[in-house]
């Protein structure tokens, strides 16, 4: 037995109701927030680990070359 303006268990809207979601476009202050931590991170991490990364390369180069 289904009340009605139900179908389903999700309750039914009119195309009327749901016009709010045209009218957010774009990121939130929060989310920008996030995407700069994230790239944030990202860069620390690269200036971390590219100095090693050349090291590890030079180092094989020259043991390759002395073989």
């Amino acid at each position: 037995m289904s009340r009605p303006g139900r179908a389903g268990g999700l309750f039914l809207r009119s195309k009327s109701n749901m016009t709010f979601s045209t009218s957010q476009k774009g990121f939130s202050f929060v989310g920008w927030l996030l995407v700069l931590a994230l790239v944030a991170f990202a860069t620390s991490t690269a200036f971390k680990l590219v100095p090693h990364y050349l090291d590890y390369m030079t180092m094989k180069k020259i043991i390759e070359a002395a073989d």
